[in-house]
């Protein structure tokens, strides 16, 4: 097992660690203003972020990782996820391949549904749900499975589902905790690239996936892979997802 910040080259062993981390982020970030309050995001040149969450006197309290990548997904936006009183803080529900059912009335509006974690969730604020949009979404690794080919995975006796497959939690609001920006991927490597994040000068690979009609940018803490990902490979795992609404 390991961590999201982990999976972008950025590990935490200590406390103060942790604020060297916050103190990192809130001196060489970037400011990104909203309605509800400020965020500092870190890029490292890798393409991998750190969205720090500003409190009302302008110091960073949580810190959300993310891989600012290739993968574009078409959702329906349905519902916002609030899971505390912090403005800056939300995941989102979303379903993947919409089609024309309306959430509610009968019907499955898309193939399945995906809960990510949204980093610069008050900057979409505006937007009316339920909508159709585009959304990128990043997958860090918890644990992970790698096959290098399609026919190595098929061949493989404990597999749980078929290449294409995203199972997600089948949390509810009255859950505890509530929905989790969780789910078991396994997905065709499309292309892949190993990074040493500068900051740190720890390492971990990435790899764009397609799951069916979605795409995931994979990210994975090179410490915990026992053989490197391939493009035409397969990867199998559970996940942590985070994900950006495209406003192009």
């Amino acid at each position: 097992m390991t961590t999201p910040l982990a999976s972008v080259g950025f590990k935490i062993f200590s406390a103060e660690e942790a604020q060297q981390l916050a103190g990192t982020v809130a001196e060489r970030g970037e400011r990104v203003g909203t309605a509800l309050g400020y965020y500092m995001v870190l890029k490292t040149g890798t393409r991998s972020q750190l969205w720090a969450k500003l409190d009302e006197e302008n110091r960073p309290y949580s810190i959300c990782p993310h891989y600012d990548g290739d993968s574009r997904t078409k959702v329906l936006l349905a519902q916002r996820l609030k899971y505390n009183n912090r403005p800056l803080d939300g995941r989102y529900l979303a379903w993947v391949n919409p089609n024309s059912n309306t959430p509610g009335l009968g019907g499955l509006p898309g193939d399945y549904t995906v809960i990510f974690e949204c980093p610069d969730y008050a900057y979409c604020n505006f937007m009316e749900l339920p909508c159709v949009t585009t959304v990128q979404l990043t997958a860090a690794a918890k644990d992970i499975s790698i096959f290098n080919s399609k026919e190595e995975y098929r061949e493989y006796a404990n597999k749980i589902c078929a290449i294409g497959s995203v199972m997600t939690s089948s949390t509810t609001a009255a859950s505890t905790p509530a929905y989790l920006p969780d789910a078991y991927i396994c997905a065709e490597v499309l292309q892949t690239q190993v990074f040493e994040n500068p900051y740190t000068h720890y390492y971990f690979q990435w790899a764009l996936v397609q799951a069916g009609a979605a795409q995931f940018d994979v990210c994975v803490d090179a410490a915990i892979l026992e053989i490197p990902m391939v493009a035409g490979g397969v990867v199998a795992g559970n996940f942590h997802i985070s994900g950006r609404i495209v406003l192009e």
